[in-house]
């Protein structure tokens, strides 16, 4: 497996929590700001991942077809290949 398609995967597991992962990353750079001020110290470039994290994990989330799912079950011919048992007489 390419890199690429590991850190895509990767986006497509963190997508599950899509709405989790952008509150969260909301909160830091809320908390970013606030120590940027406090500290007087830039966190931009911080705040400026999180973002880019947030928009490739939205831009994952949306190949993700629900009609695909729900039909997935129709491409197995023989449900007894997925079985680990199998039936000795």
């Amino acid at each position: 497996m390419s890199i690429f398609k590991l850190i895509v995967h990767s986006l497509s597991i963190i997508a599950v929590f899509k709405y989790r992962v952008f509150f969260i990353s909301l909160m830091f750079i809320s908390l970013f700001q606030f120590l940027g001020t406090l500290i007087n110290f830039n966190f931009l470039f911080f705040q400026i991942i999180l973002i880019l994290l947030n928009i490739l994990v939205f831009t994952v989330s949306f190949r993700e077809s629900e009609t695909k799912l729900k039909n997935s079950d129709l491409n197995i011919k023989n449900a007894e290949e997925f079985t680990h048992e199998k039936v000795v007489k």
